[in-house]
């Protein structure tokens, strides 16, 4: 995944919801064949492969505050009293985004160096 790479936070829609899909494909895989192996050898890929997960949660969800508040279809309209709490949200789901970007690339290279429990 080339998206880890970058220092900042992606801003394409695609970008954002390729790695986030595989990822989720990858844990409903885990969750289907996990209970096959010993916990022992499946909780550090499952731990690391939800803590990806989280990061590719919180990017979308910043990405939906945007879309849902501050088009121009958008929820706030005209309201001012709307549009501070539309600012405050965005302002929080940015912030957690922010940080969880910060993290990524040390969670993907803990993720990739984790050995898959299959093997």
């Amino acid at each position: 995944m080339n998206l880890v790479r970058h220092h900042r936070a992606p801003t394409a829609n695609t970008q954002r919801r390729s790695p986030r899909r595989e990822a989720k494909k990858l844990r409903y895989a885990d969750e289907i064949a996990g209970p096959l192996y010993p916990e022992k050898a499946v909780k550090p890929f499952h731990r690391r492969l939800k803590e990806m997960q989280q990061i590719f949660g919180d990017l979308n969800d910043l990405a939906m505050a945007e879309s849902l508040l501050l088009t121009p279809d958008g929820l706030v309209g005209g309201d001012a009293a709307a549009a501070r709490a539309a600012g405050f949200v965005i302002g929080v789901r940015a912030e957690r985004a922010r940080r969880s970007w910060e993290d990524a690339k040390g969670l993907w290279k803990a993720f990739t160096g984790t050995k898959p429990f299959w093997r």
